[in-house]
């Protein structure tokens, strides 16, 4: 066999537009998320050899949307949510001038979650950023007097809010949002004088300050989570004029029991530590329904699992430009129809640097084990690390 002799063109796009929103009340708390996902991927390859694709191209258009409610008596709640997604996506790979491969595919998700618990974890957000008002006014000597917990509380609530307060007109609602936070400095006696170093402060901080997402407090719940699930797979080849078609169908239907406990603490202002623990047990059943050429065979699989699992996070956030973080999550199952146990323990990193206004540096990395415990079919020991560097832009 001689070298291979030859060059190659690669090009790919997988831009992400996601969406999170949070609103707590005495009463409620809502979680809201989504996400955007499309895709698009073309290589072109010139050489002597027929073994490699002479072109290739693939994309895909995908999306997600979740709900979380909890509704509070006291302490006790009552919690009722919803992940929905769907993606699909096409493929072609051309080897040689008669031999070629197309492909598409079309999934759907649905996820509710049904749950009761005691316990409530508080929202740390609003709190987070009242302080990094006060500290950046503070350093720079343009409050008239230190400020006491109770008016860091204060205006956290304040900030709390302007958040559920809605208003359709951006220039309207800024202008709104930054009115309400100098009203309340000036009633609090805080500020008695105005300079364009105070404005500058307080708006670099509303817009412009990377915030992340933090809670504190302890609950216990259990929650019941029923899962359905749907893929359809179609593939065509065409290999020296002859055609073959196949297509593979599948249905998943999973239900859920979790015990679990979540206790997260903001140690202070710069760090953040998050421990949990859960139990659970579920039933997966699984039907595989298979065409090829005519022929059709269909395939049903379906057994239950029980698992213990625990997590660690930390999180360390020195300035309102930069953010890390790192967490431990391992979880012991045991398959009863294969009549075997495993782990599968996980380590991450995340480390967020700032670069502009709305512009920060990602770096990630994740290590996974996933080890089984005693002899069973199909659970082989295997190490998975995932290392990223990215850009990710807010539009606000």
């Amino acid at each position: 066999m001689g070298d291979f002799v030859g060059k190659s063109f690669a090009f790919s796009a997988n831009p992400s537009l996601e969406y999170f929103s949070t609103k707590s009340t005495d009463k409620r708390q809502v979680t809201r998320g989504g996400s955007f996902n499309p895709g698009f991927g073309y290589q072109k390859e010139k050489g002597n050899t027929r073994y490699v694709p002479k072109q290739s191209s693939d994309a895909f258009i995908g999306g997600n949307a979740a709900v979380n409610i909890k509704a509070f008596t006291g302490l006790r709640f009552i919690e009722t949510g919803y992940v929905v997604g769907a993606r699909t996506g096409w493929g072609k790979v051309n080897y040689a001038d008669t031999f070629l491969h197309k492909s598409n595919n079309k999934e759907a998700s649905l996820e509710l979650t049904f749950g009761i618990g005691t316990g409530r974890l508080e929202n740390l957000t609003d709190a987070q950023m009242a302080f990094h008002i006060l500290n950046d006014l503070q350093n720079q000597k343009l409050l008239t007097k230190d400020f006491s917990p109770a008016e860091m509380a204060g205006l956290a609530k304040t900030i709390t809010n302007i958040n559920n307060t809605r208003l359709f007109d951006y220039r309207r609602k800024r202008r709104f949002e930054l009115q309400q936070i100098d009203s309340f400095l000036q009633k609090s006696g805080l500020v008695d004088a105005y300079s364009i170093n105070y404005f500058t402060t307080l708006t670099d901080n509303w817009l412009y300050a990377f915030n992340p997402y933090r809670v504190q407090g302890k609950q216990k719940y259990i929650q019941l989570k029923p899962r359905i699930s749907y893929w359809n797979e179609k593939s065509e080849v065409t290999n020296n004029n002859v055609f073959i078609s196949e297509k593979s169908i599948y249905y998943t239907i999973i239900a859920e029991l979790i015990a679990g406990i979540d206790d997260k603490k903001a140690v202070s202002i710069t760090r953040q530590f998050n421990k949990g623990f859960s139990v659970a047990t579920f039933y997966d059943y699984l039907r595989t329904k298979n065409y090829s050429n005519g022929a059709d065979n269909t395939f049903i699989n379906d057994g239950w699992t029980s698992s213990i699992s625990g997590y660690l996070e930390w999180g360390y956030f020195p300035n309102t430009r930069t953010n890390v973080f790192a967490n431990i999550k391992t979880r012991f199952s045991y398959d009863y129809s294969d009549q075997v146990a495993y782990n599968v323990t996980n380590l991450g990193f995340d480390a967020n640097y700032f670069i502009g206004y709305n512009t920060r540096l990602i770096v990630s990395e994740g290590l996974s084990l996933n080890t089984p415990i005693g002899n069973g079919s199909g659970y082989k020991t295997y190490l998975n690390n995932r290392f990223s560097i990215g850009i990710e832009h807010f539009f606000r």
